[in-house]
């Protein structure tokens, strides 16, 4: 069966005003142009998040209040009727022009995980517990994830249910 993927990105955003509309002014055209499916899910922000996104002609969902990033993706993934799954971070830490590249690999792949660079952000005070959980996840899998805590991945929706 030869079935036509159709790919919903996700974007979870808190108090993201001033990153959320970069990120959206280059990814809105890019997912445009390929017929993708664009989700902001506003997680309770205190600030012009959800209407930055809603600027940009985005379907968004808003939270009342802050749920968690976690709860973000569910509800982003609940509402996706793409079958591929592009989850990416809000700040403005990934390039959206690397998405086609995800999408390359996730015919053969249940999930694929974009690597930040040296230069990428990342919170040193979480550093020691990310290091553990890469190391725990290299080890069940049974090969090296450069960048297990990647924001950007695709998935393959009907795994990720």
């Amino acid at each position: 069966m030869n079935e036509e993927k159709k790919v919903s990105v996700i974007i979870p955003a808190y108090n993201e005003e001033d990153a959320i509309g970069r990120v959206l002014n280059a990814l809105v055209p890019m997912a445009e142009a390929n017929g993708w499916e664009m989700i902001v899910v506003d997680d309770g922000s205190t600030d012009a998040t959800a209407k930055v996104a809603d600027q940009n002609g985005v379907k968004v969902i808003t939270h009342p209040y802050n749920r968690g990033y976690g709860s973000s993706l569910k509800t982003g993934i609940a509402s996706a009727s793409g079958n591929i799954v592009v989850i990416m971070d809000s700040d403005g830490q990934h390039d959206p022009g690397d998405i086609p590249r995800l999408l390359e690999h996730i015919a053969d792949y249940d999930v694929v995980i974009g690597e930040r660079t040296k230069g990428s952000y990342h919170s040193w005070t979480r550093r020691p517990g990310k290091w553990l959980l890469g190391k725990i996840a290299n080890f069940l899998t049974g090969r090296k994830i450069p960048d297990i805590n990647s924001g950007l991945r695709a998935y393959q929706k009907d795994l990720l249910l």
